[in-house]
């Protein structure tokens, strides 16, 4: 049996496109799409009927409208239980800014976190918003790198 192989990287994609993307299943595809373009600032690379590939700088993910072609289950809202998708952004302050003052009600606040790897701390600006269907989108923008002190 034969495979195809392909070396993709992030800053490599093929034919642009990120190296995981996801897909998620709208329950009103037309309501996603106006609250990832126009709240979000996400642009559309192609659609079809109920479905979108959009691009905001180096994210990328898809929108369908649900149950979309491959169900595990009932989809019952809110959508995306247990997940949020961290998408990494220049400036999510300034995002967090827009967004409340555009008066849209974020599900946490813009916060600064410092996550501990190995010796060293990472530290993030980050905030959450939930969009229509349910799904968590986490947006950071990093702040740098410190020691961990392990006391």
């Amino acid at each position: 049996m034969m495979t195809a192989s392909l070396s993709v990287t992030a800053g490599d994609a093929f034919h642009g496109w990120a190296a995981v993307v996801p897909e998620l299943a709208c329950v009103d595809f037309n309501e996603s799409l106006r609250f990832y373009t126009q709240s979000l600032g996400f642009a559309v690379l192609y659609s079809r009927l109920n479905f979108a590939y959009l691009n905001l700088e180096s994210v990328q993910l898809m929108l369908e409208q649900g149950p979309g072609d491959w169900p595990t289950g009932e989809l019952v809202a809110p959508y995306g239980r247990g997940l949020n998708l961290q998408m990494v952004v220049r400036d999510a302050p300034a995002m967090a800014e827009r967004l409340e003052q555009s008066g849209l009600s974020l599900f946490l606040p813009i916060r600064e976190r410092w996550y501990v790897a190995g010796s060293i701390e990472r530290g993030q600006r980050e905030f959450i918003v939930q969009d229509p269907s349910g799904y968590l989108l986490r947006f950071m923008s990093p702040i740098g790198e410190r020691p961990h002190d392990h006391a």
